[in-house]
């Protein structure tokens, strides 16, 4: 077929040639609106189609998926634009609209997908939960993309952190639904940037939710075993996984080179992170090319510099880059504060002073967030600890006991492995 005059090959992906494809969508703005809303809602359905089977781990790696969505992100946008002619469900589509904003996110291509998500706003006016689950896709795309402080503030009017537990529903609940699913994971993936994952995790745990992955937020809150043990599919393995693994003292080095290969060159935040790791894995004594790095947010900038800093001979850069990197990673306290322990570790190795002002600093930011591995590592360093660190200790701080945890965990991890 692909040798066909009317058709041409791009990337394995068979499309019309540029002229047929304007002169069919020309006579297609010539049919009535009952042909138009056929063709519109079976376009949708096998642009939804791609969109879940291209996300999911069961058939394609993120990376691979990425790759395949970075071809269709023209249909994926045509597909929002005419939603007014599909007819499907509004959670049906805003579902559809919450993935493919994820995906423009993580290839960073915000710009393109938020536009349109403003101007199909007045299409869920209707019902004021539907508008606000579109008004907070964008926010959280901006927030990861652009910049913290003012879609925070957004946030906070609109879903405050005492609120997020109202959105949590098992399915079985005749209120439940997919809006609300996506309500929550908006919001809590902001609040727990900013120091609340315990709230978070908390809520989800109080709520016997074990459709969400926690992995990664129990590993920020120290319980690094149990963030093991509820360990994801080699499928859907990220930055977080591994950095999981090499706290536990697990990590394979040719496994993290592996995956470091395979990742798509468009998602940045992603291959900065894992280069992060890397240099950590090996002691922050391996060269990194940072200008190769593209910069999507302050975090990633705040990530360079903390590279770049671990490659800086002179001690005053150096001591400069740690400033600039904390200054924009403040926003994401888990990594901020591994970059405070960082650079009070380097002022102490220096015999200056002021480490101690840094380290203690720390300590009690580490106290407020509740990240108890930090917190240990920062009394370390200021020699008030002589042990070794017990996270079971710390079971204290979640919302359910010790028995009831472990059945939590069990019953997480057989829906996992359906899931997987």
């Amino acid at each position: 077929m692909d040798e066909k005059s009317l058709l041409e090959n791009s990337n394995g992906f068979l499309k019309l040639q540029s002229i047929i494809n304007r002169f069919s969508g020309f006579q297609f703005e010539k049919r009535e609106p009952l042909v138009k809303r056929k063709y519109y809602t079976a376009c949708f359905g096998y642009n939804k189609f791609f969109s879940d089977l291209f996300s999911s781990g069961k058939h394609f790696k993120s990376s691979s998926g990425l790759i395949l969505h970075d071809q269709n992100l023209n249909n994926y946008l045509k597909c929002i634009e005419s939603i007014h002619f599909v007819d499907e469900t509004a959670e049906s589509i805003i579902d559809f609209i919450d993935d493919v904003a994820g995906i423009f996110r993580n290839i960073n291509k915000y710009k393109d997908i938020t536009k349109v998500i403003i101007d199909k706003k007045d299409f869920f006016k209707t019902n004021p939960k539907h508008g606000l689950v579109l008004e907070l896709i964008n926010i959280n795309l901006v927030y990861w993309t652009s910049e913290f402080v003012g879609p925070l503030a957004l946030m906070k009017e609109r879903v405050p952190i005492e609120d997020i537990s109202k959105y949590l529903k098992n399915k079985n609940e005749e209120s439940y639904s997919i809006i609300d699913d996506i309500v929550f994971r908006k919001a809590a993936s902001m609040y727990d940037c900013e120091g609340l994952t315990l709230q978070v995790v908390n809520s989800t745990l109080s709520n016997g939710i074990t459709r969400f992955y926690l992995d990664a937020d129990l590993f920020k809150l120290g319980f690094i075993k149990l963030a093991q043990d509820l360990e994801r599919s080699d499928f859907d393995k990220h930055f977080f996984n591994y950095a999981i693994q090499l706290a536990n003292g697990t990590l394979d080095e040719s496994k993290l080179e592996n995956y470091i290969g395979k990742l798509f060159k468009k998602e940045t935040l992603e291959i900065i992170q894992i280069n992060y790791l890397r240099l950590k894995l090996n002691n922050y004594n391996l060269k990194v090319d940072t200008k190769k790095f593209v910069v999507t947010n302050p975090y990633t900038q705040g990530m360079i510099y903390l590279i770049e800093a671990f490659q800086e001979e002179n001690p005053a850069n150096r001591i400069a880059l740690f400033k600039k990197s904390l200054a924009k990673l403040y926003h994401i306290k888990y990594f901020y504060l591994e970059a405070v322990l960082l650079y009070g570790k380097f002022l102490k190795e220096m015999a200056n002073e002021e480490y101690k002002n840094i380290l203690q600093g720390g300590l009690d930011f580490a106290k407020q967030y509740n990240y108890m591995y930090l917190h240990f590592q920062f009394s370390k360093e200021l020699e008030l600890i002589n042990e070794e660190y017990d996270e079971t200790k710390n079971y204290n701080l979640l919302s359910i006991t010790g028995e009831e945890l472990k059945n939590y965990t069990e019953k997480y991890k057989k829906v996992r492995a359906k899931t997987n």
